[in-house]
């Protein structure tokens, strides 16, 4: 897998369209309260800087990149032959965001 080089320039911009989306959503979404970027499992490419842009920004975000989806889903984590997440990798992705919503509103 060959990534694109990133810059600290390109990572300031993702902050910024985040935080213009989250904007967006509390000015024209009723009921829009917070705006939340999820890290998924594993993508621990260039994530350290860019949390301090998404910090620099006010946007909160919940970090899951330090877990192992392959050896937690024992390699069931892609789909055959492709590198997009399986249902069962889905699947424990929507478990951990619903853990973490579910206990964010009990502490409301």
């Amino acid at each position: 897998l060959e990534l694109p080089v990133v810059f600290d320039e390109h990572l300031r911009l993702t902050a910024k369209i985040f935080a213009e989306i989250r904007n967006q959503a509390k000015k024209h979404v009723p009921g829009t309260k917070e705006f939340i970027v999820a890290i998924y499992p594993g993508n621990k490419f260039y994530i350290r800087d860019l949390k301090k842009f998404l910090e620099a920004e006010g946007i909160r975000y919940f970090d899951y990149s330090e877990i192992d989806l392959p050896v937690l889903l024992n390699n069931h984590h892609t789909l055959p032959g492709d590198i997009h997440p399986s249902p069962v990798a889905h699947a424990f992705y929507a478990e951990l965001l619903k853990q973490i919503l579910e206990s964010a509103s009990c502490d409301r």
